[in-house]
Formats: structure tokens, sequence, C-alpha cells
């Protein structure tokens, strides 16, 4: 279950519940552009075919103001860009999953995607 290029801890635990729900597989930490080319950021998971960008926000992007005033904006850029994008937090890989399981899954059925 070992992927080359988690960035951290936390996104292996996303990208493992996802996986163990029976999702399909994301891309790890991918460089989104507008229609443009223009460069967005680096998402942690991607769902490129169905265009959903999934993302573990890290306590730093509660505590730091500029990482919040950043996190706005890209957030902002990443929604016009892609079909949907699901934050998920630590309580959403600890009590929260099902919630996070949901909202990854009905982000990914509402771009196209059918179990099977």
């Amino acid at each position: 279950m070992i992927r080359e290029g988690s960035d951290s801890r936390q996104e292996t635990l996303l990208r493992l519940l996802l996986a163990d729900a029976g999702l399909p597989e994301p891309e790890l930490n991918v460089d989104v552009c507008d229609s443009a080319g223009n460069w967005i950021a680096r998402v942690d998971l991607l769902y490129s075919e169905f265009g959903v960008v999934v993302e573990y926000d890290g306590d730093q992007h509660r505590t730091s103001k500029r990482q919040y005033e950043r996190d706005i904006h890209r957030f902002e850029d990443l929604m016009l860009a892609m079909n949907a994008v699901v934050r998920v937090r630590a309580s959403g890989l600890a009590s929260g999953w099902p919630d996070t399981l949901h909202r990854v899954t009905s982000a990914l059925r509402s771009a196209g995607w059918s179990p099977g």
C-alpha cells in the first residue's frame, strides 16, 4: 500500500481510508493549473479523470494567519478550476471518517464516477 509522492503520514492515512472503501486510487501531490495553463496549487490527492481534489489540512492551516489567508485564495482558485474540492481535517480521519468517505464519494459520483 506504499506509494511514492505522499508528503505526510496524514495524507497516507487519508489515501488508505479512501482505498479501503473501494474508491479509485488518486494521484499524489499533483500540480493543478487553470484552463489557461496558469499554476494554481500542488494538491494532496487528485482524481484527475473526475476533476476532484482531496486536501488534508493540518493544524497549521488553522493556526497560521498567513497560511489561512493563502488557503482562502487557493481554495477559490481550485473551486473554479475543478469539479470539487474536499477538505479534510484531523477529525475526518478519526471519529469523522464516515463523513469524509461520504463527502469524497459524493464528489466523485457527481463528477461521473460509478463503482464497479
